[in-house]
């Protein structure tokens, strides 16, 4: 099943404010296998990281699978910090440029400079592919039952035509 990204929201509002590399506010991206919110500027160079490291997802745009949500529910961008940035130097000053940036989140991601040495990433969540798609099907059930939905709506049948000369040329 897979499902919108509203539901994503509710860790949202912790993300606002605590973008994970750079200054800039309201992210609208998220790194879902590193659990983690991001402005456009980083979701940039998160990308350019390649798929192996970061995977990247518009937060409004894109849907979502279970497993990417309870990625971001499990992490949110405190714990990352923490996890991430846990052998920061305490006189590390945020960058600003966009290359010193790069290099940062290069640093924190490819590298793993200064992450925690005790931490070992969690394992993908597993989901009941069959009872999802089982609750997907009674949803549709129900709409339609309830005569919402496109199976609710009449579709039209042409006249039968008795014969050809009755069509317009």
């Amino acid at each position: 099943m897979i499902i919108e990204a509203p539901r994503v929201k509710s860790k949202k509002e912790e993300a606002i404010g605590q973008k994970e590399e750079g200054p800039a506010r309201g992210p609208r991206w998220a790194s879902w296998n590193i659990g983690i919110f991001l402005c456009i500027r980083c979701a940039g160079i998160h990308r350019n990281l390649g798929v192996h490291i970061s995977k990247v997802k518009s937060v409004n745009l894109d849907t979502w699978t279970p497993e990417q949500v309870v990625s971001l529910q499990n992490m949110g961008n405190s714990r990352a910090r923490a996890v991430y940035e846990a052998n920061l130097p305490d006189t590390f000053r945020r960058p600003q440029t966009d290359s010193a940036l790069e290099s940062f989140i290069r640093a924190k991601y490819e590298t793993k400079k200064y992450i925690a040495e005790e931490w070992v990433p969690p394992a993908l969540p597993k989901v009941n592919w069959d009872k999802e798609l089982d609750e997907e099907a009674d949803r549709l059930k129900k709409k339609k039952r309830e005569g919402k939905g496109v199976a609710s709506v009449p579709i039209p049948v042409p006249k039968k035509i008795d014969s050809v000369s009755s069509l317009e040329v």
